[in-house]
């Protein structure tokens, strides 16, 4: 770890650790915090996933070009928690694999941007793999795609990354991430405000020092800007960009889904 991360994550740690996490259901939470210079809001979600009583699972293909809300709401996902997904196009096709209770959606518009993803079992064993790859596992039930890894193997990505990349990475944006524990038994959630007086937007570097503050050892970069949003118990919990105040259709959403006792 560089110098500059080590000093980063030591100041940081201070403030979101003052983040109160608010229970939601026994193993599942939430917690909303904010930087002040520069100006930041962030919100995260945490999941245990040996908890059987949930589930990860992605929005349907059919429900493509719906707002993270309508995808969370009782008449779609019914999710307790959810965030939204994968890169898109203009007519929602998914970028890269993407898997919604083991099926392979078919609206797939690019398979080569994509860097890594998110694969999850029926059982909620999550993975998160750094090196793409279109091989599809019998045991997936759950795959979502993103581009940039955000931390590998405990290391957070750091400016230097970004700085090999473009805007895309180094422009203070709104962000979405997912991310896992070291023993990949506790998921996490984040989103990032931006483009707002209150909250600037992050880079994708910063997004890893957050994600690693959290407590990912592993954490992949979903679409952002604004896409970006963090659903729980049916409200959204970030506040829009200044430039696009209604909330925006995405092709996919991953959510936390309570399953039948």
């Amino acid at each position: 770890m560089s110098s500059f991360i080590a000093v980063v994550l030591a100041f940081y740690a201070t403030l979101s650790g003052a983040a109160e996490w608010i229970s939601i259901k026994p193993g599942l939470s939430y917690a909303s915090w904010s930087y002040a210079n520069p100006p930041l809001n962030l919100h995260g979600v945490q999941v245990d996933l040996d908890q059987p009583n949930f589930r990860v699972e992605l929005s349907l293909e059919k429900d493509r070009g719906s707002t993270p809300r309508r995808l969370a709401s009782p008449q779609k996902m019914n999710a307790l928690a959810l965030i939204n997904g994968g890169f898109f196009n203009s007519q929602f096709s998914s970028l890269g694999v993407t898997l919604s209770q083991g099926k392979e959606w078919q609206s797939i518009f690019s398979r080569k941007e994509a860097t890594g993803l998110l694969a999850c079992t029926a059982g909620s064993s999550c993975t998160i793999y750094h090196i793409y790859s279109n091989v599809i596992r019998p045991s997936w039930y759950t795959v979502v795609s993103g581009i940039h890894s955000l931390v590998k193997d405990g290391t957070p990505r750091s400016p230097a990354d970004d700085s090999r990349c473009s805007s895309f990475c180094t422009g203070a944006n709104p962000r979405s991430a997912v991310g896992l524990s070291e023993d990949n038994r506790t998921l996490y959630l984040m989103v990032v405000e931006g483009r707002r007086p209150d909250s600037v937007g992050v880079s994708l570097a910063r997004l890893g020092q957050e994600m690693k503050l959290l407590g990912a050892h592993n954490a992949l970069n979903l679409d952002g800007g604004g896409s970006s949003g963090l659903v729980v118990e049916g409200r959204l919990l970030n506040q829009r960009p200044v430039n696009e105040p209604n909330e925006r259709p995405v092709s996919s959403a991953l959510g936390i889904v309570e399953l039948p006792q």
